[in-house]
Formats: C-alpha cells, structure tokens, sequence
C-alpha cells in the first residue's frame, strides 16, 4: 500500500463582475450592467492525499481525502476552509497515460457572508509520450457547483496541448501549454461568466526521490 499526497499551488488571474442595479422604464428593479474587473493572486491551497494499493503495472487506484485551505481574497478563493472524498484511477500501457483524478468536498467553516461550497472537481488526463522530451496531453478541468440550478454550475472544457522535458542547470523541469474551449460554462441569473478559450500553462520543478 503506498500513499500519494497531491498540493496544488496556483497563481490565477481571473474575471469578476458586480451587478448594477437600477429601475427599467416602467419603474420596476432591473440588472442594468456588469461592474467587470480583473483579480490577480493565490488561489485555495489544496492538499489531496491517496492509499494506494498495489494492483499491477498497468492499473494505479487510489482513494483518499481532500483539504480546500482559502489564502485568496475576493473572488480568487471561496472563503471556505471544505474538505471532503478523493478518488484517483489511471491506466497507464508503453507512452499511453488514460485517466483521471476526481474530488467532491463541502465546507466546514469559513467566513459567514460567503456561500457554502459543495463543488465537485474531475481532472482528467490523455498523455501520449512521443520521445523522453515530449509529450502530447489533454487534462481538462471538469467542474460542478451543486449549489446552483441544474445545468448552471458546470464546467466542461475541450482541448489538449503540448509538453516538455528539459533540464536547468541540472534541475529536471517540465512545462506544458494547453486550449481549451469552454462547451459548458459557469452561469450566474442568466450570464456566462467564463469566456470561449482557457489557456492553461504549468511549470513543475521535479525533485526525484
């Protein structure tokens, strides 16, 4: 039985937006427009750790617990200390890499203005290797607020990228840039509150045990 401890660290840069209320011409309250700005910084800390059991080379199956620690400010983080249920299931054959990394949690406490979390997170993946350096991927980032109404609080992007393997001064590295289009988007009375396209890009300083 081995265990598999995951923490996500991540710098956003993200829309937000303010409703502007006001009368419509027959004197009745109205949303008028959107007060859109841009916020920048650390998002939620989120350590996630596995048991896995030993069940033979080309299957990797773990099932574990997840901790969503708020360290952002506005809408960069959900306030909310959550935990909640993890679960990861990989198949993995010569340069193929299939699966995917899955959590759900609730809040426990936090700051009582902000709405409770209860949002489930699926990170798929498709690794094809085509050499020692390079690889073609596709992780999207699926979501789900089931604080919303049906069909409102998804996430579903489409897309892949590329990968490299390199090393600086003598340091191994990785860094990955992928697209994706957004199919399903996050909707809040009736408004999209995520563009067409995400681009995501990731660098990780490898450190072998």
């Amino acid at each position: 039985m081995d265990c598999f401890d995951a923490h996500d660290f991540r710098f956003v840069s993200l829309p937000a937006a303010d409703p502007i209320l006001g009368l419509a011409p027959m004197g009745d309250p109205t949303l008028l427009n959107w007060d859109q700005r841009n916020q920048a910084g650390l998002s939620d800390i989120s350590p996630t750790a596995f048991l896995i059991p030993d069940i033979g080379p080309d299957f990797t199956i773990g099932l574990g617990s997840s901790l969503v620690v708020p360290v952002g400010e506005g809408a960069l983080d959900n306030g909310k200390l959550s935990v909640g249920p993890a679960l990861l299931a990989f198949f993995h054959r010569g340069p193929r890499v299939v699966g995917a990394r899955m959590r759900n949690v609730w809040s426990v406490s936090g700051d009582s203005d902000r709405d409770d979390v209860n949002r489930m997170v699926v990170r798929g993946l498709i690794r094809y290797q085509l050499n020692p350096d390079w690889w073609l991927i596709s992780s999207p980032i699926i979501a789900a607020d089931w604080t919303l109404p049906d069909g409102q609080g998804w996430i579903v992007p489409l897309g892949g990228g590329l990968g490299r393997f390199f090393q600086l001064a003598g340091q191994p590295m990785q860094v990955s840039v992928e697209a994706y289009y957004n199919a399903v988007k996050l909707q809040l009375a009736g408004e999209e509150l995520l563009g067409d396209w995400t681009i995501r890009t990731q660098w990780q300083i490898i450190f072998p045990n």
